[in-house]
């Protein structure tokens, strides 16, 4: 796999750590991030970034021997997602919502559908 880098030269901040990834994204303090510390923060995984940045989703420069983001790229990205603090509707419920609140059709846009979709008019 080809992964696009950036060579520059940069003083890189301490590495912060952090056993536990935060729920919410913190403020960033330092500016360069190696792609282990990303995904502490709560980013995607170390292979989603890389990912990333083979599709030039995410841009990436490698400092020291390492590659590392800026926090402006991280900036960019998704934030990450609680699923278990969220609630999540299941797919038959968001039809019966949106059935519900539809309007009825009509005799003739019933015989439309009904011949678009390969069913007796």
């Amino acid at each position: 796999m080809c992964i696009a880098l950036h060579t520059c030269e940069a003083a890189v901040a301490p590495r912060a750590s952090s056993p536990n990834p935060p729920v919410v994204r913190p403020a960033l303090q330092q500016e360069w991030f190696t792609l282990q510390e990303v995904e502490q923060l709560g980013f995607p995984t170390y292979a989603t970034l890389r990912r990333y940045i083979a599709d030039g989703v995410l841009v990436a420069h490698k400092i020291g021997g390492r590659v590392r983001v800026h926090r402006d790229a991280l900036d960019a990205l998704p934030q990450r997602i609680n699923l278990r603090e969220r609630e999540v509707e299941s797919v038959e419920a968001a039809i019966d919502r949106i059935v519900a609140a539809a309007p009825a059709l009509s005799d003739e846009q019933c015989r439309r559908l009904a011949a678009a979709f390969g069913g007796a008019s």
